[in-house]
């Protein structure tokens, strides 16, 4: 499904590349996703993401928050199994 001509996951992850990582050279950004939010996103990218999301997620799961990282990860492993499940 396709909205404003964006699929569902190019969505999620504009969301994350503008709210999900706190970017080292701007110490006042305001609106960062709360951890909900980014483990709801990170949960909805793990079950329909695809190689295209694998690259936020990897950034993602180098914050030095234990919980957003680990939420990336989980998705990350995820979408990398369920691809390789597709290729056997």
């Amino acid at each position: 499904m396709a909205i404003g001509g964006k699929t569902n996951e190019q969505i999620l992850i504009e969301t994350l590349e503008k709210r999900g990582l706190k970017q080292w050279w701007n110490p006042f950004q305001k609106n960062l996703l709360d951890e909900f939010s980014l483990g709801a996103i990170c949960d909805a990218l793990g079950k329909i993401g695809t190689n295209e999301s694998l690259k936020i997620l990897s950034q993602l799961a180098k914050a030095r928050d234990v919980s957003r990282a680990l939420k990336a990860k989980e998705a990350f492993k995820r979408i990398e199994e369920r691809t390789n499940l597709s290729k056997s």
